[in-house]
């Protein structure tokens, strides 16, 4: 039996087909992974935990996101 092989996505075309998605991807070395939405208890933690960073930051030069954010990491992260 022979193998297919996987679509190797470039990162615009990734971009494009995420904007008119149903549901959230991730975006790795070509290929996409589905990942699911959150609970009401992550959603809690989450609150929680940026009310408290963001009073660590406040005086600084930082911007706190809490999610849907998409960034561009490089190959040391």
């Amino acid at each position: 039996m022979s193998l297919l092989p996987k679509p190797h996505l470039a990162a615009e075309d990734y971009l494009a087909l995420e904007r008119s998605a149903d549901f959230k991807s991730e975006f790795f070395d070509g290929e996409t992974f589905a990942i699911t939405g959150a609970n009401e208890s992550h959603n809690l933690i989450v609150a929680n935990t940026l009310a408290e960073i963001r009073q660590q930051f406040k005086k600084k030069p930082c911007k706190i996101y809490a999610n849907d954010m998409r960034v561009k990491v490089g190959p040391s992260g």
